[in-house]
């Protein structure tokens, strides 16, 4: 009998490719304002809800359906996830962004515009290990951290709660990536586990 290796409540992320041209988003996006964030270097738009620019209607119409396949294919679940904020962050030259996680949101999403190795995402363990062995090599399930390197135009979708960072980045020219968090303004948990919560049928503040 073969062995079984069986990774239970793993942290899953996807990752996804826009198969379309997206030159104007980019030109748009670029025309944006943007403030600095002083400690990190980083630029970020000021407007945080760039969903509704009609510019970037083909884009969200993309995020949408990536958020459709993380709830129906990961967590299993035919409840719809909208788009809540959504900011571009510009990565000059060393600047970079610090462990953090996204509160008030369930799967958050990083679309790439441009990083062709500017910098990547880390992605860290949530839990520490009190006990540990020495390790003679890392993989993904016995890492603490794990590094991504995404591709110009591909979306990486993770759970909001996952702690995550940004590296410096190493080039000259500027990265910039678009992100975002969702929620969901339906029915939360399940009635016979006392956890259930239908925001539609909410009355509201008291």
């Amino acid at each position: 009998m073969s062995d079984k290796l069986i990774a239970l409540f793993p942290t899953t992320l996807l990752v996804t490719k826009y198969a379309e041209d997206f030159k104007k988003e980019f030109k748009y996006i670029r025309s944006l304002e943007y403030e600095n964030q002083q400690i990190t270097g980083v630029f970020r738009s000021k407007d945080s809800y760039l969903m509704k620019h009609p510019q970037l209607s083909k884009l969200k119409e993309f995020f949408l359906e990536g958020l459709d396949k993380y709830t129906s294919s990961i967590l299993g679940t035919d409840k719809k996830l909208s788009i809540t904020q959504a900011w571009v962050q510009r990565n000059v030259h060393n600047s970079f962004a610090h462990e953090h996680t996204h509160p008030n949101s369930i799967v958050s999403g990083v679309f790439y515009f441009r990083n062709e190795k500017h910098a990547g995402i880390s992605f860290n363990k949530n839990t520490i290990d009190r006990i540990m062995l020495p390790r003679i090599k890392n993989h993904r399930l016995n890492s603490d951290s794990w590094h991504f390197e995404p591709e110009s135009g591909e979306l990486i979708l993770f759970p909001s709660s996952t702690r995550h960072s940004v590296p410096p980045n190493v080039k000259e020219e500027s990265r910039y990536c678009l992100a975002f968090n969702s929620f969901c303004f339906d029915e939360l948990g399940v009635k016979s586990l006392s956890t259930h919560l239908n925001i539609k049928e909410n009355d509201g503040p008291r």
